[in-house]
Parts: C-alpha cells; sequence; structure tokens
C-alpha cells in the first residue's frame, strides 16, 4: 500500500534556540530531507517496475 504524505510538523527541542535560526543549519536539514524523499521516491519507483514485471510475467 502506498502512502501520500502532503505535509509534515515536528516539534523540535534545541539546546541553543538560536541555532534553529540559523539559515545554513535550516538549508542542511531541507537538504537532508530532499535527498532521503529522492531515496524513496525511487525506492517507490523500482517497487513498481518489479510489480510490473511481475504482473506481466516479463523477467523471468
Amino acid at each position: 500500500m502506498d502512502v501520500h504524505i502532503g505535509t509534515v510538523e515536528t516539534q523540535v527541542t534545541a539546546t541553543d534556540p538560536k541555532l534553529l535560526q540559523d539559515p545554513k543549519l535550516i538549508a542542511r536539514i531541507v537538504q537532508m530531507v530532499k535527498e532521503e524523499l529522492a531515496r524513496e521516491q525511487l525506492e517507490a519507483g523500482r517497487r513498481e517496475r518489479d510489480r510490473s514485471t511481475g504482473r506481466t510475467g516479463k523477467g523471468r
């Protein structure tokens, strides 16, 4: 079953609240999230191709 998430919210506790206002840190967090989403999308594509191949009988 595929799950599609439109938004994600979280609560962050930091020992240094000013750190959360650092544009470099925010940019790094955003980059890490984008990389993980790209990995997940790639894996979802692979799973879909595997299911398609299994249904058509090709590749066996």
